[in-house]
């Protein structure tokens, strides 16, 4: 304000996202849209408010069923804004006779994002979306049968399941996002971890008994381990996230970004047993990386399941996105072996994957991004704010 000092206008919930702001009325309004959810979730109900800066409340102009990031005001009650989507669905590819993955059936189709796969014992992909309105964790079978598994109006999501069918994921249903497990039907939920903050991308250890996850508290930020019981909770990593522990049980992927490359990132391998850094890493840089739209999977390693290779999601030299391999040797810098799996698919960014137990099968999360422009006429007592000459 006049003083220079900071004042705080608008407090939102956490998951909203509000977009740039403008000013009106000769400078003495501001408007601003709000999402009602995550920009990651897909499509989502938005508002646009405007609010007298000295007094009064927010008020609704109107609303729209996309995300809005920014809006600009013209005469007339005309109010032109972008108007954008984030539609995420499954696909499965599996592998052909050559070797190579090829796209096969889409496993969900729909407006909302559906993400995060994750293959069940029994062959089918657990995933979350916001389908049913609310954040839940959802079960698709390879024909097409779904059954929704977390029916709580918190938010579920980040699912991972054990070799012997138990469900571990991330929810808020205390208040802020900890650790739950389950039966692999959702029944019987349980809180495991007391992170205190933000607790996310659950994983199980192949024994069962370990779940590795992220934590995003300030005061420990981090990969911990913590037992099933809620017991021996252990900071493995003081950095990094988004783990995944090797076939055997000996080595946990993170990924980190990269200090010296924005938005760049590096897979790292750390052992379960105490966290020590294995001799190995996965640079993964490049212009494209700087598309903060097209590289908000990007990392994401996963384990092959001979234990012999990581995958991860990364740009080809087109600028496409999809699902790379490369070899595992402690010691050894192995770039040369890198290779293509699935996606690079010119109509799509590939987000999140999963690759089956005997690796013949690799489900993608891909992403449409689509927008367009549009304008609101009508909007009552709304006037563009004009530059002094």
């Amino acid at each position: 304000m006049k003083t220079g000092a900071w004042k705080e206008f608008e407090n939102h919930p956490a998951g909203s996202g509000p977009s740039w702001s403008n000013w009106a009325a000769e400078g003495q309004e501001l408007v601003w849209a709000l999402s009602e959810s995550y920009p990651l979730m897909g499509s989502s109900t938005t508002c646009v408010f405007a609010r007298n800066l000295e007094e009064g409340s927010a008020r609704t102009l109107f609303g729209t069923q996309q995300l809005t990031d920014v809006i600009e005001i013209l005469d007339g009650g005309k109010v032109i804004f972008d108007s954008w989507s984030r539609p995420q669905n499954l696909q499965e590819w599996s592998v052909a006779a050559n070797g190579k993955f090829i796209a096969g059936p889409w496993l969900t189709r729909g407006a909302t994002a559906s993400r995060q796969p994750r293959f069940s014992p029994d062959g089918s992909i657990l995933y979350s979306s916001m389908q049913s309105g609310n954040l839940d964790l959802w079960k698709v079978s390879r024909t097409g049968e779904l059954r929704l598994l977390t029916p709580d109006p918190a938010q579920d999501w980040d699912p991972g399941i054990s070799r012997d069918n138990r469900l571990v994921w991330s929810s808020n249903r205390s208040g802020h996002f900890e650790i739950w497990i389950a039966e692999a039907d959702g029944s019987n939920p349980r809180q495991v971890s007391q992170d205190g903050f933000d607790a996310g991308n659950p994983v199980f250890a192949p024994d069962g008994q370990w779940i590795v996850y992220t934590s995003a508290n300030p005061e420990k930020t981090g990969v911990w381990k913590i037992r099933k019981d809620g017991s021996n909770s252990t900071r493995i990593a003081a950095q990094g996230g988004r783990p995944e522990v090797s076939p055997d049980g000996l080595y946990v992927l993170i990924d980190i970004p990269d200090p010296s490359v924005y938005n760049a990132r590096i897979i790292r391998v750390v052992t379960l047993e105490n966290g020590t850094l294995a001799p190995f890493e996965i640079m993964l840089r490049g212009d494209a990386l700087r598309t903060i739209s097209s590289s908000q999977g990007v990392g994401r390693p996963r384990w092959m399941p001979d234990g012999k290779a990581i995958a991860f999601v990364g740009f080809d030299h087109a600028g496409l996105t999809g699902v790379f391999v490369q070899d595992f040797v402690p010691g050894r810098d192995t770039t040369a072996t890198r290779r293509k799996l699935a996606g690079f698919d010119p109509d799509y960014i590939t987000e999140t994957y999963a690759i089956s137990p005997d690796g013949t099968r690799i489900v993608l999360s891909l992403l449409d991004l689509q927008s367009n422009i549009m304008m609101a006429e009508g909007v009552p007592g709304l006037t563009p704010a004009r530059r002094k000459q």
